[in-house]
This record gives structure tokens, C-alpha cells and sequence, in this order.
């Protein structure tokens, strides 16, 4: 039994053995209230210490030599938005307001794919990025901008379809 003692101590006290000493002159970092929202209350290096939302991005903050939590890291949800309620990326929609800028839920499937384009109205192309491009004197449609017409319809006013093109009739 005496074998199996000495054995476990020196097991237990290899890992303290083989961490680095604290400064003698530093306090130990107080841990995260776990009041706080998203905190988890730890001071071991390198564990996660706090989740959070900020905008479209999940962050995560993790436990630091000096035993605080300070070390960022960010992912980005996209194409889907961080749902602040449990601190994550959404991993499912049910409308495209559950997506982030530049992207449509799928309702089929149930989830967001990127859009590169779309029409911000009838007559303005937008790419994911949010830059806005006029298509005139064509309309835009279905996420691009027609370069042909078969009607007065497929041009953006005042533009008239003539001969498959349309000409703004100010323009002459």
C-alpha cells in the first residue's frame, strides 16, 4: 500500500512540479463574477472564461497566464447571425432574419447560404458586402441587373425598351 501512496503523490506532484512559478510580487487575478452574463467562473490558464455576441461574430474569451480573462479570440458566424440569448452562431433558420447581411435562409432546408447579389429595390443591384450599384436604365431583377429588354417594363424609368435596349429618353 505504501507503494501505491508514493506513487500517486509523485503522480499529483509532477504537474505542479512542471508549471512555472508565479511572481512572487503579483496578487492572483480575481475570478469572473459568475453574476456576470456569459462568465464562467475559472482562473486556469487557457480555459474558456466568458462567450459572448457582440454584432455578427461569436467571441470567445479564454483564461490568461496571470489568471484573467482577456484572451480574444472571434469567429465569425456568417451566414449565420450570433444568437445572443445562448451566446453562439445560430445553426438553423426559420426566416432570413435568423442570416446575416448577405444572406437568405433556404426555408426548404432550413438554412442560410450566402447571396452575392440582390435587388435592394427595383433599379439598384447591392452586393453582399452592402455597395449599392445602379443598374439604370435597366431594372433589377432576380439578384442582377438586366442588360436587355422586351418591354418598357424591363427599364428603369424613364427609360423606354427600344430594339432589346433601353434609352433614357433625356439622354439622347
Amino acid at each position: 500500500m505504501c507503494k501505491w501512496l508514493f506513487a500517486i503523490s509523485l503522480v499529483l506532484s509532477v504537474p505542479a512540479m512542471a508549471q512555472p512559478a508565479a511572481a512572487p510580487t503579483r496578487a492572483p487575478a480575481p475570478r469572473p463574477p459568475a453574476t456576470e452574463k456569459g462568465a464562467i467562473a475559472t482562473t486556469t490558464p487557457g480555459l474558456l472564461c466568458f462567450t459572448g455576441c457582440p454584432s455578427t461574430s461569436m467571441m470567445l474569451l479564454f483564461i490568461n497566464s496571470e489568471g484573467r480573462c482577456t484572451v480574444p479570440v472571434r469567429f465569425s458566424c456568417f451566414p449565420y447571425k450570433c444568437d445572443p440569448s445562448v451566446r453562439a452562431c445560430k445553426t438553423g433558420c426559420v426566416s432570413s432574419s435568423d442570416c446575416a447581411a448577405g444572406a437568405i435562409c433556404n426555408l426548404a432546408q432550413s438554412v442560410c447560404a450566402p447571396v452575392s447579389y440582390q435587388c435592394a429595390d427595383g433599379w439598384t443591384i447591392q452586393s453582399s458586402d452592402g455597395t449599392a450599384t445602379s443598374c439604370s436604365p435597366y431594372r433589377c431583377e432576380g439578384g442582377a441587373c438586366k442588360s436587355t429588354c422586351s418591354a418598357n417594363m424591363d427599364c428603369a424609368d424613364p427609360a423606354k425598351c427600344t430594339g432589346g435596349i433601353c434609352l433614357d429618353p433625356k439622354k439622347k
